[in-house]
């Protein structure tokens, strides 16, 4: 199934949704194990190459793989460090766009495809529904993480250096 999306982005696979380990999914994202998606993109020397972007089921969490066309193979546990690798191995210029729209999961017409799979409505954590089943939502997590997305932190508080909790000054 090869599903072009953009000028220079396609998915090739949606993969399958994996609902038995929360690490598969999170509040914002679907990761399927077997998706993959195609995408032209600059490599560091400013040629416009072909990048794979894949998906696989690791032990108990996804495995996030970059193929580079003429370059190397970057895997790691999460699309933004293989995205630093690249970076940090000289693979990919520094770059601001959305890593999770990079990889295609989170790409607005790859995400009703990925909800659709079959066993997407038995991930417990997922809040990034759209329309109908959006509107169902009475789950206590998916509340109270739209509030906490929408309202701003408090001026006093700051993250601590070695915890990612809020702490209050």
């Amino acid at each position: 199934m090869a599903t072009r999306q953009a000028r220079n982005f396609e998915v090739s696979s949606l993969g399958a949704v994996h609902h038995v380990h929360l690490a598969y999914h999170d509040e914002r994202f679907i990761f399927p194990p077997g998706f993959q998606s195609l995408r032209k993109m600059k490599n560091a020397r400013g040629r416009l190459v072909q990048h794979t972007f894949r998906i696989q089921k690791g032990a108990f969490a996804p495995v996030f793989q970059v193929e580079q066309q003429g370059g190397g193979v970057f895997t790691d546990s999460s699309a933004t460090k293989v995205l630093r690798k690249m970076v940090s191995a000289g693979a990919l210029p520094p770059s601001r766009k959305n890593v999770n729209i990079l990889f295609g999961y989170a790409h607005p017409e790859v995400v009703p495809l990925l909800q659709a799979l079959p066993g997407a409505d038995r991930l417990e954590n997922y809040c990034g529904w759209s329309g109908e089943k959006a509107a169902s939502l009475t789950t206590a997590s998916c509340g109270v993480l739209r509030r906490w997305m929408r309202a701003p932190l408090p001026a006093s508080y700051t993250y601590a250096a070695r915890s990612s909790e809020p702490h209050a000054t």
